[in-house]
């Protein structure tokens, strides 16, 4: 696993995957093991800053072949400041800002690694994830206001 940050050690694989694993049980939530690709799935907001960087991390764990897998990469957990809290785009006809709050999802999100055909809700045109079930949501009371 490459380190891209200077004086953090490197873990393995495995070592990745058990840490997660145990934050994740001590939180009181399930860990999907059953079987090979049982993906887990985990956001870890490292600040509340906004900083419109990639300042957070996204760990994919799962078991394959008999092997404990683990993928770590920089990720953003926290809105944008423009686009999204600051002068909010419109996508699907809804302007404003949603936040997930803390919680367990199964199955919630796919992984798009070509852009989709209707192009007009996706101004990135880069692959990503796409929501497809059910996610709790903080949202501001009117869809638009700030305070």
């Amino acid at each position: 696993m490459e380190n891209r940050h200077k004086n953090t050690p490197t873990m393995t694989e495995s070592e990745i995957y058990q840490t997660i694993k145990a934050a994740v049980l001590s939180k009181g939530y399930v860990w999907f093991d059953s079987g090979d690709y049982d993906l887990n799935s985990v956001w870890i907001r490292m600040s509340d800053k906004v900083s419109n960087q990639m300042d957070d991390k996204h760990i994919l764990c799962w078991f394959q072949d008999g092997k404990e897998r683990a993928i770590m990469v920089e990720a953003n957990t926290k809105p944008a400041l423009y686009g999204a809290l600051y002068r909010p785009v419109m996508v699907r006809g809804v302007t404003g800002t949603a936040c997930t709050v803390p919680q367990q999802t199964r199955r919630a999100h796919k992984y798009v690694d070509l852009p989709w055909d209707d192009r007009s809700w996706n101004p990135w045109n880069q692959p990503h994830w796409s929501q497809i079930g059910v996610l709790k949501i903080w949202r501001d009371g009117n869809k638009e206001d700030l305070s």
